[in-house]
């Protein structure tokens, strides 16, 4: 550690690593070839630059500041900045995340008219873009880049790390969008600094750790256990973009096998995606022995797939307990649950889910993830409440439900939320009582499984069936890419529909068995319809969850753009079988 002490001020747990900041630690930033090194005391002084930057500009305290800022060093300082600042960071996406321009401005649009900001701080290629949002949402607000507020700032005009009130806003972080329609949801300086501390202490982390990831910044998984985590504890952090990870995640897994990195958080599909993409005779030389924390989140986690990433990496020193899924979301800052790592992540199989709330579903323990294959019928523990944090199952009348028997998760503790901010400043608060979050799971020998969104899902003979568990079993569908469907349920002119989206460069040898699979799990009453679309034509959220809802409202309004049918015109059952006006 470093042995600096210019400084002796107690801080708040998320700044105190601005006292005496690591020399021998900080960002390593991948560029095209090699690593650029910052360690945490050149950070931590362009932090306090920044900071003195914002003061100059007279901004009150509690101004939300957002921040459209794609390059990892400029997003730790200006993050960090405004936190020291006493103004509230608010992550945006950049322009790279969207295809379309016009989509993009449409969705800025809509999160700068909640989020109200003061300021906006861009990159070099988001200024003009950030202008004509903020046009858009009637905010009236000052656009500037990283540079030109650190131009701004004066020596001694920094104000020194501080315990901040616990119930003031620390954060506004938004939603990642499935409903199409963002909420900044208001986390708490309590709420933040607790995630993180359970964080630390469910996967043990210490600043001798060492993170790698890939994650983008403005997600909740990005943000919290990525980079505010590895910052805060402090360890050093290797941190490529999404688009690096997508073109070479060989150099991902160099981090672990070659730089020693011990931790990281990743969908289920980065596993998935590493296994696909790089071969076992690339990896030679390297040492995965050190690899500790293999976190899993975001999405549900297809077993097989994790399982082909183990034996990738085994045979060069993975350990599989390595592996530990949890259970999270915004609305609870991150995490609500997870496992040690160690203890490997529970696999279960269930009788099945197509249950009303309130009834068993048959669980029983059948493996552990990476150790043992798994298939789509096989659901993944997300481990236990981290600390602070309670889960409780409802029914639909509210009330608990019994151990193995579905329902809706609901969320209360240390690291709940206050709340949404919605379009034009408006306030919802959360119960105290806990969140119910829309998701569908049940509790399994004390552990969480999570089954699928209640949004996502139709009922069939008075039982729920969920739109990811057609997608988990039309993915071993052959000619059905793993991660290439998304399926939408829903009922439009007194039809029940179920449509199947495929991406794919041709129907032919597939589309009969994704009908039969629909119509096997639905009933005869409904519309079974499949579409095939190039790949990256399923709308994603942030985090890469199918916008289902979206693309529901795409389809009853025969507005969803760049799919064709994939069902012969003989195989119809219905005029409006497969095109259905609103």
């Amino acid at each position: 550690m470093s042995e600096n002490t210019e400084d002796q001020t107690t801080a708040e747990p998320l700044l105190d690593w601005l006292v005496r900041p690591r020399e021998d630690a900080g960002l390593h930033v991948a560029e095209a070839s090699g690593w650029r090194f910052a360690s945490y005391r050149d950070v931590a002084g362009r932090v306090r630059a920044f900071a003195a930057g914002l003061s100059a500009r007279g901004l009150p305290t509690g101004t939300v500041v957002s921040l459209v800022c794609g390059e990892p060093e400029p997003f730790v300082v200006s993050f960090f900045g405004c936190l020291l600042a006493g103004m509230i960071p608010s992550p945006v996406m950049p322009r790279n995340g969207f295809r379309k321009a016009t989509g993009y401005v449409e969705h800025v649009t809509r999160i700068f008219a909640a989020a109200d900001p003061g300021l906006v701080v861009v990159g070099q290629d988001s200024a003009q873009l950030a202008r004509q949002s903020l046009a858009l949402a009637g905010v009236a607000a000052e656009v500037a880049t990283v540079t030109e507020v650190l131009r701004g700032s004066a020596p001694g005009q920094a104000p020194q790390p501080a315990e901040p009130a616990p119930d003031r806003v620390a954060l506004l972080q938004f939603t990642s969008g499935s409903s199409g329609d963002p909420k900044g949801v208001r986390v708490p300086w309590r709420a933040l600094t607790a995630n993180i501390l359970a964080i630390r202490e469910r996967l043990g982390l210490s600043a001798a750790d060492r993170f790698a990831g890939w994650l983008p910044f403005f997600h909740d998984m990005g943000l919290i256990g990525q980079i505010l985590t590895s910052v805060t504890t402090p360890m050093d952090l290797w941190i490529l973009t999404p688009e690096q990870f997508i073109r070479d995640p060989k150099r991902w897994l160099e981090c672990f096998g070659r730089q020693g990195a011990t931790v990281t958080m990743s969908p289920g599909f980065g596993y998935t995606y590493a296994a696909r993409r790089v071969r076992s005779e690339e990896l030679a030389g390297l040492d995965f022995s050190g690899w500790r924390v293999a976190a899993l989140g975001a999405e549900r986690i297809d077993p097989g797939g994790v399982n082909g990433f183990s034996e990738l990496v085994g045979p060069f020193g993975f350990d599989p307990g390595a592996l530990v899924d949890g259970y999270g979301l915004a609305e609870a800052t991150l995490a609500v649950t997870g496992g040690r790592p160690g203890d490997g992540s529970v696999l279960a199989r269930v009788d099945g889910t197509a249950v009303e709330a309130g009834r068993p579903v048959g669980a029983r323990r059948d493996g552990v993830l990476g150790r043992d294959p798994g298939s789509a019928e096989h659901l993944v523990s997300c481990g236990r409440p981290i600390g602070g944090m309670s889960v409780r199952i409802l029914d639909d009348a509210g009330k608990p439900v019994p151990e193995g028997c579905m329902g809706e998760i609901t969320v209360s503790g240390a690291s709940l939320a206050d709340g949404y901010q919605l379009a034009d400043r408006r306030v919802i608060d959360f119960e105290p009582s806990g969140h119910r979050t829309g998701d569908a799971g049940f509790l399994y020998a004390g552990e969480l499984f999570v089954v699928g969104r209640i949004g996502d899902c139709i009922k069939v003979r008075g039982s729920m069936v969920f739109a990811e568990d057609l997608e988990a079993e039309l993915e071993s569908v052959a000619g059905v890419g793993r991660g290439h469907v998304a399926v939408l349920l829903g009922r439009s002119h007194g039809v029940d529909r179920a449509v199947a989206l495929v991406e794919s460069s041709s129907p032919e040898g597939w589309h009969d068995r994704v009908l039969a699979t629909l119509q096997a799990r639905t009933s005869p009453q409904f519309h079974c319809s499949a579409r095939v679309g190039r790949p990256g034509t399923i709308s994603r959220t942030s985090s890469g969850k199918p916008r289902r809802r979206v693309m529901w409202r795409g389809f009853v309004a025969d507005e969803l753009t760049g799919w064709t049918t994939a069902e012969p015109a003989a195989a119809e059952t219905g005029a409006d079988r497969d095109r259905v006006r609103a």
